[in-house]
């Protein structure tokens, strides 16, 4: 808490020392940060209209990310510290300020933001707020909660291909479905290569079902190739680094010499690259892929 009586967004920096990041005037908050946490981001309110504006503290100095005149903030930033989410009100796509979701990518000169929208039908009574709650490291993943109003809500999962989809229609396309009568209510992390997913929801139909948490990993899809065994002749390693952006070394290993043809296939079995098509020598060899 500040001098003031108001509280103040703060991070720790070894044992005992806490740090005040300080606001515009009034409170603010921190709700995630980057590895080395050099990144913070979360909410400051405004010094004339009290609301919460999405902010970015980096090493310590503050920058407001949108000036949003509704409650918005922004909640997650990857692990390198270059991409946010969060949100901010949408004055572009409507007649009145509406909040939508958000995505802020860092460039040379300051934070570049992009609007990630809503679900359809969720200003039909005039109300509603979108927040992005988490993001995969390259930014091609985004989760989070649509509300359509104060009783009704729905996870979604944004991606680069497909933009914004509710959460149980997404997952049904790759083939995953939750038991009957279970409502996805917001889609809450995930992972920093986007394939595993949390989240909660409860039977929408029963007052007193308890709400309940879940996970969904995307590693194990049928209909995408698995790796080569050693029993084929070859060996195929974890790549390095991972996360990683923008190139990746791909390690492998050849029993024996001949043609070897090394494919990328994404999250629908589809052919993404071909990193290597043609002869290689017995033995250990990196490729790298661009991504």
């Amino acid at each position: 808490g500040a001098s003031d009586g108001t509280a103040h967004c703060s991070i720790a920096q070894g044992p005992g020392t806490v740090v005040d990041l300080g606001s515009q005037g009034r409170d603010s908050r921190a709700n995630g940060a980057d590895y080395d946490g050099n990144v913070v981001v979360g909410w400051s309110a405004s010094p004339t209209i009290s609301v919460w504006q999405p902010t970015v503290w980096e090493d310590g100095v503050l920058t407001v990310l949108s000036e949003s005149v509704l409650w918005c903030d922004a909640w997650q930033t990857n692990g390198a510290g270059d991409i946010i989410v969060g949100s901010t009100s949408d004055t572009l796509s409507y007649s009145l300020p509406m909040s939508s979701a958000a995505m802020w990518t860092r460039t040379e000169t300051g934070w570049q933001e992009q609007i990630l929208g809503v679900l359809p039908g969720t200003f039909s009574n005039g109300v509603g707020t979108v927040a992005a709650k988490d993001i995969s490291e390259d930014g091609t993943v985004v989760v989070g909660y649509n509300g359509y109003d104060n009783w009704n809500s729905a996870g979604f999962v944004w991606t680069q291909d497909q933009g914004m989809m509710k959460a149980i229609d997404y997952f049904a396309g790759l083939g995953i479905t939750f038991p009957a009568n279970f409502s996805v209510l917001s889609m809450t992390a995930c992972s920093d290569d986007g394939l595993v997913m949390a989240g909660f929801g409860k039977d929408p139909f029963d007052f007193t079902a308890p709400i309940q948490s879940f996970i969904v990993d995307l590693r194990e899809l049928s209909g995408v190739p698995q790796t080569a065994s050693r029993g084929s002749g070859l060996g195929l390693g974890e790549n390095y680094p991972n996360p990683f952006n923008p190139s990746t070394t791909l390690r492998l290993a050849v029993a024996k010499a001949g043609h070897v043809r090394l494919e990328v296939f994404d999250l629908r079995g589809r052919l993404v690259r071909v990193v290597h098509d043609g002869h290689l020598a017995a033995g250990d060899h990196e490729l790298t892929w661009d991504g």
